[in-house]
């Protein structure tokens, strides 16, 4: 066994074999630039390792607090335009990540010229807290919360708000466009490395490597009562989660909000960007298009999760420049 977990980890860096292409479905062919990876960087765990910690910007966030009915807080972290911004994105991190990710502070650097740049912290995230939720049963109220204040505060009729998901951050964020119908305060989403379905996305992991890495991973995803006993090491975690969802429906709740079960009911522009190589979430995308005509879809070849580095010097990323053509509506 450790022999074969020393081989896939070994396999892991070296560039993935076939063909760099990239798939669209719902977009203009002639709108969509393919992603070509630099030769060196094809392996899609040297895409996430690199993506880290090369070419990080500095940036300093002004942080504000919205405090929920059960005393909890998540923390917006803004970055507001220097001069008349455009419009406003807010961002929705991963479920390890927080605005300290490297892809919210590319996100800054990109946009904070043109746009006001607001990363969601949600409540698991805030060391505030002083307290750990599992956060996925929260997230539904925390979130029209938090876009109801984001909305009075900075939306305005001229300058629209658009929202960039990541990884488990874009599954809260598609489940949220879709149940607030008409009421969606977003103009147009881009979701990037969604896994969709938290029960079968997974399954697709095929480096064993990856599969030992993301097993309490897993558990926090999917049923977050078994990590959190082991990791926080509170004694009432099961109890709580008990008292919401009923014992032994913990892990079945986990399942019913994946985003896959709303993705008719989304009336919003959205695009989601995905990795076909992507070592931590891959849904079967075959599964996805036709279903809702206001869902485009890119899928490349490479790009790991949620990396897509186009160049080292300077440091530039594919999602930034597809972010930016899709909110402009210029050719991605």
């Amino acid at each position: 066994m450790f022999l074969t977990v020393l081989k896939d980890f070994v396999s892991s860096f070296y560039p993935s074999k076939g063909r760099v292409h990239t798939r669209y479905f719902n977009l203009d062919p002639g709108l969509v630039e393919k992603y070509v990876p630099p030769w060196f960087l094809k392996s899609p765990l040297v895409q996430m390792i690199v993506h880290q910690y090369w070419g990080i910007p500095k940036v300093e966030y002004k942080k504000e607090y919205i405090w929920f009915d059960d005393g909890v807080p998540c923390r917006l972290d803004t970055v507001l335009c220097n001069g008349s911004s455009v419009g406003t994105i807010v961002v929705f991190h991963g479920f390890g990540g927080s605005s300290k990710s490297s892809y919210c502070k590319h996100i800054v650097r990109e946009f904070s010229g043109t746009h006001n740049v607001i990363v969601f912290n949600r409540r698991a995230h805030v060391p505030e807290s002083f307290s750990w939720h599992p956060p996925t049963h929260f997230d539904k109220d925390d979130i029209e919360m938090a876009t109801a204040y984001i909305k009075n505060k900075y939306g305005q009729e001229d300058r629209p708000i658009y929202a960039f998901g990541v990884s488990g951050g874009s599954n809260h964020l598609l489940r949220h466009v879709a149940e607030s119908g008409n009421k969606c305060i977003f103009t147009k989403v881009m979701a990037c490395g969604n896994g969709w379905n938290f029960d079968v996305a997974t399954r697709y992991v095929k480096s064993l490597m990856m599969n030992k890495m993301l097993c309490s991973f897993g558990e926090a995803i999917y049923a977050n009562v078994l990590a959190g006993e082991r990791v926080f090491g509170y004694e009432d975690f099961r109890k709580q989660e008990e008292a919401i969802h009923g014992q032994h429906k913990i892990k079945e709740y986990y399942k019913s909000v994946s985003a896959i079960h709303k993705i008719k009911d989304i009336t919003v522009p959205t695009l989601c960007l995905d990795s076909i190589d992507d070592p931590i979430y891959h849904y079967p995308f075959e599964n996805l298009y036709g279903q809702n005509s206001n869902i485009s879809f890119i899928y490349t070849s490479h790009g790991g999760h949620i990396a897509w580095i186009e160049s080292l010097w300077p440091f530039n990323v594919y999602y930034t420049k597809v972010l930016r053509r899709w909110i402009d509506d210029q050719p991605i």
